[in-house]
Formats: C-alpha cells, structure tokens, sequence
C-alpha cells in the first residue's frame, strides 16, 4: 500500500467527528472538564498506534519520519491534546532510540506497546529553555546514581512511565557536564513525586505537570548514551521532534480551515453565501495557498530526516520556526472568516475556538521559535558562503528532489547519521539557482519568479560573504531577521522543486502563488507592488477558489499527499 492508502485506512478507523472516542463531542467535554483524552488514548492503543512510535528494529513500524508526520496529522485533525500527548511519548523514547542501550529500548518499547506513556524532562522552572543552567543533578553514591531536583512544565509529567530526564553530572557543568538518564517512575518509590497538573490556556486536558526527585537511587546503566554527552543528545533528539511537530500545526490548521470553508458554503448572507463574498473567498484562498506550502515543508523537512539526516541542525530548525507560525495564521485567517463563531465555547463552533487555543502552544515546545531563529543564524553564513564542485552541487539537487517527491518511497531515518551542525550543507538553499532556472522552463510565471529568486540568492551569499555583514548580523534582532531570510530561501527552493516534480496543474498554480508570497517576504514586498496582471490573477483566484471547495466537499486532504479523509458530517458549523 502507498502512504496516501495508508494514511485514509487510518482516518477511516479514527472515525468521523461523531465518534464516541475521538469525535468532536468527547473532545471537547473533556477539554471543558481539562480531563485527560483517556476515550482517544485507549482507541488508539487498540488500533496498535503506539507500535508507530517504535523503530522498525525493534518489531515496530516506525521506519521514517513522512509516515509519522502522516498518520500524526490525523489524530490533530481531531484533538491536538491527544496528539501533543502521544507526541510526547515519542520525544521521551527517542533519545533511547538514538543511543539507548538493547535493555533500555526493551523497557521503553514493552511500556509504549502496553499503552503507557512518557516524556522528556528537560526544563525546570527556573531555567526554561537554559539547559546549561540545569540544576537537577545526578551523583554518584557507591555503586549506585542519586537523581534530585524538579522537572516542571513537562507533558505526561504525572502520567508517564518512562522519563528521560536531563540532568547535571558535573558540578562544574559546561558541554560535557550533563547527561540524560532513563527513569522508571514504577521503580522510584517515595524517591519521586509528581507535581501538581497546571492550569493551560490550550489542551487543557493534558498531563501539564512535572516531578521532583529526592536522591531517587538509579543504576549506572540508566545513562543513556555516554555520560556527560546529554546536551548533545538533547540536539539529536529534538532535530527529529522539531521536525515532527509540523503534523500538530497542520493537523490543527486543516479543521479550522475545513470548518471555514463549511460555515462559508452553508452560511447566508446578504441574499448568497458567504463565500461568494470577494473578501471572505481571498482570506480562505490565502490561508489553503498558505496551507500547502507549509504541508510541503513539513514533508520535505520529514523526508531530509532520511535523505539528508546530516542536514537535520538546518532542516528542523525551518520546519520548527515556520510551520508552526503558518499554523498559526491559517487559523487566525480561518478564524476571521468563521466571525463570532471562533470564540464561542458551545456548540460545534466550540471545536474553533479550541484549536484556536491550542496551535499557539506548538511554537514554544521542542525548542521555542526564538531557540531556532538563533541556531540558524549561527548556521546560515557558512551554508551561504560555501562552494559546491559540480558533483556536490548535483548531489543537492537531486537530494532536494527526493525531499519533495510526496509520499514516494524512502530509507528509514537514519538516527546515526544526526549531526550537532550542518558543517555548511543546506541542499535547497544551495540548489536554489539550479532548481528555480529548470523550474523557470516550464511556465512564464515561474521564469519571473525564478529571477526573483537568483537576485534573492545573490544578496544572502554577498552578505555572507562580507565580514562586516557578518558582524553587525550578531545583532539579535538583526540576526533573527537574517534567519528569516535564510528559512525562507530555503522554502523557496523547496518549492521550485516541488514545481520540477508535479504534474498537476492547480498545484502549480498554487506552488506560484506561494513563491510569489516566500519571495515577497524577504524582498520587503507589499501589496502596491504587483506580481500578476489583473486578467492572470482572476482566473489563478477562480482555480484556486475551486480547488478548495472541491477538497472540502470530497473530505479530501488539503495538502500534497491528498488523502481521503473521514466523512464529517456532523463537523457543520451551525448557520
């Protein structure tokens, strides 16, 4: 079977928005209730899905990160807190299947296939996001290891079995100065206890909570990895999660798009629908075009996990700065059409408003968008500097290629293969004149865009090659702007790929569109400056309008793979 049929035999066995365990009701009354999705979880584990959070080695069916990142977006198109939730089980079971010993993936694959749950314990109350400040210590007394401190703010915190727990192993700290350790919370006794679940604005039902431990005794074999190389296995970890969370953001981004365009199609007003309002019609078309690029970034960024695993430092950290704020605006786009109903917490309009809640949490896990914007300034200028030979550069492209090549066949994620750095290589940035000039054959628009694109090119690689540049971009602000440019560039070689490898006509007027946006961006663009004559955009607009529509009323997926989803008869938005 291919991805797409294996991702419509998973929506058809969630059910529709009326089922009992995962449909609109259950979720949110127990949203309303801030319970945990417990209904959601035990359909789940009677479908077999956690076996998909354990690596194929080990008799699972986690082989790459598409499939994942796949079968993830459904269960978010129903309840982003169950999907964080089980998210979260894979992100405490990684680093054990990154560098975890043959006992500890037993333990952590026999708890995952049980039905429970885990986590990541990484950040303190204190400290946030400054992991080299960690103040959770693991000492050595005789034989044994001693685990004290409090992890906070960490999900299934209470409810997990397993944690994967960060702490310092030198009092001195620095790079090798912590390591992560394997705990079962069965094991520890009176030693550790969790902490109160705290109140969230978004997913309020999950297991926001955290644990203290008090000289917890653990084995010298509950390190995970080598001692002291725990911030490095922090990175490798979270290169694969960050990637990931991309099928929260689009999960949650689909359902408020799809209940829009149901509330426009069905809503009257002033004598016709609302979608025949010009308005109403180019918000809900922006948010679609915005919608599939960030689906192909989330695929391409998913399937580099497998083509290009040693680009992951770069990979991630653009799928992790940008699908999650496009989710963001898609609902809010999606939201201004839906009007008053999107805050209403009654009815089925109530689902909007708790994606509405819910998607602005996805930016500040797993490395918060500001973490990122700050790994890739410190990566780009060597990727812009760098000097391909003709082998290395066609390498890049067909690598690029393959990242875009939706659903097709890959190697499973190659764990080994993560890299602290990119040491220089970036293949869709370095591509980008390659791809936008073969691009640029197939259609005048994308000829224009593609000399957009290669002036693009030109002024980030002048840039990084200026050292006085080079300076004044260690600026913060300046710095952040700079990896915007950079993340954005890289989305547009992405998606003159993408332009390369479709066949599908509409597609490639939406692949248009969304260069023509990407480019804007990092030009200073507005909306005085035209792109298309008026007689060309009117009839992209009409395409575009149809296409979507067309989605909808087929329950077929918004984004490139085009599954077929769950009939939804009862997720109508009341008129």
């Amino acid at each position: 079977m291919s991805l797409r049929d294996d991702a419509s035999a998973f929506e058809a066995s969630l059910g529709g928005s009326g089922d009992a365990a995962l449909g609109t009701t259950e979720t949110l009354v127990r949203d309303e209730r801030e319970e945990f999705p417990i209904a959601g979880w035990n359909r789940l584990h009677a479908l077999g899905f956690p076996g998909e959070l354990v690596p194929a080695t080990l008799e699972g069916k986690l082989h790459d990160a598409e499939r994942l990142l796949v079968l993830g977006r459904c269960v978010a198109r129903r309840d982003l807190t169950l999907a964080i939730a089980t998210g979260q089980g894979l992100l405490g079971a990684l680093p054990i299947w990154i560098a975890g010993s043959p006992e500890q993936r037993s333990f952590v694959r026999r708890a995952l296939l049980s039905g429970e749950s885990g986590a990541l314990a990484l950040t303190e109350r204190a400290h946030g996001s400054d992991l080299a400040s960690t103040s959770t210590t693991l000492v050595a007394v005789g034989e044994t290891l001693a685990l004290s401190g409090e992890k906070w703010a960490i999900n299934n915190g209470t409810r997990g079995r397993y944690l994967s727990v960060l702490a310092r192993s030198d009092e001195a700290g620095g790079p090798r100065g912590f390591s992560i350790v394997l705990v079962d919370v069965a094991e520890t006794g009176d030693t550790s206890s969790p902490l109160p679940k705290l109140g969230t604005h978004g997913i309020r039902g999950a297991d926001i909570s955290g644990r203290r431990f008090d000289a917890a005794s653990l084995r010298e074999a509950a390190i995970v990895g080598k001692r002291g190389h725990g911030l490095d296995l922090v990175q490798r970890t979270m290169q694969v999660s960050r990637t990931l969370c991309s099928a929260f953001s689009l999960g949650g981004a689909e359902t408020a798009l799809r209940l829009a365009v149901d509330f426009a199609s069905s809503r009257m007003l002033y004598g016709d629908s609302v979608l025949a309002i010009p308005s109403a019609r180019a918000t809900l078309r922006d948010a679609y075009v915005a919608y599939v690029v960030a689906d192909l970034v989330a695929h391409a960024t998913a399937r580099a996990l497998s083509i290009a695993p040693e680009q992951a430092s770069i990979s991630s950290a653009v799928a992790k700065v940008f699908v999650p704020e496009e989710g963001i605006a898609i609902v809010d786009r999606a939201s201004a059409v839906l009007g008053a109903r999107h805050y209403l917490r009654e009815g089925l309009s109530a689902l909007a408003q708790k994606i509405v809640r819910d998607v602005r949490l996805i930016p500040l896990f797993d490395g918060s968008a500001a973490v990122n914007r700050s790994a890739l300034a410190a990566e780009w200028p060597r990727v812009a500097a760098a000097t391909l030979d003709a082998r290395e550069a066609s390498e890049a492209i067909d690598r690029t290629l393959a990242m875009v090549d939706v659903g097709a066949a890959i190697s499973a994620v190659a764990f080994e293969r993560l890299r602290a750095t990119s040491r220089g290589l970036a293949d869709p940035f370095q591509a980008l004149v390659a791809l936008a000039t073969r691009a640029g054959e197939r259609s005048y628009e994308l000829a224009r865009l593609a000399e957009r694109a290669c002036r693009v090119d030109t002024r980030l690689r002048a840039l990084a090659a200026d050292p006085e540049q080079r300076m004044r971009s260690n600026h913060a602000a300046r710095a952040h702007e700079l990896a915007d440019a950079f993340a954005s560039a890289y989305v547009v070689g992405l998606l003159f790929a993408r332009a390369i490898v479709t066949t599908d006509a509409i597609e490639r007027v939406i692949l248009e569109r969304g260069l023509d946006r990407m480019l804007a961006r990092v030009e200073g663009r507005g909306p005085l400056d035209a792109s298309l004559d008026d007689v060309r955009r009117a009839a992209a607009d009409e395409a575009l309008d149809d296409e979507l529509v067309r989605r909808w009323s087929t329950s077929t997926a918004l984004g490139c793979l085009a599954e077929s989803l769950a009939k939804d008869g009862a997720l109508l938005c009341e008129s």
